[in-house]
């Protein structure tokens, strides 16, 4: 249970460090997070009560503001510049 309140605090911050270097929008930023949490498109899409659709295209903009490929890439580079 410590741990999901740690994981949550370190989530709101990575958000707000990911928001002012990358400048990704709100929606970004909570897909991003929930990529980190290893969610599915699918998964992602009922959290944030939008369409796989809407997912993707999201997904979209993240690898290209971040200049990734995929989503393993876009982790691994918002947990470098954030120190994680």
């Amino acid at each position: 249970m410590l741990n999901a309140y740690f994981l949550e605090i370190w989530i709101t911050l990575l958000g707000m460090e990911i928001l002012s270097q990358y400048h990704l929008s709100k929606t970004e930023i909570k897909v991003i997070q929930l990529l980190s949490k290893g969610l599915s498109n699918k998964s992602i899409s009922e959290e944030c009560e939008i369409s796989e659709n809407t997912v993707k295209f999201h997904l979209k903009n993240i690898y290209k503001k971040l200049k990734v490929h995929n989503r393993l890439e876009a982790i691994c580079r918002v947990n470098q510049n954030t120190g994680t």
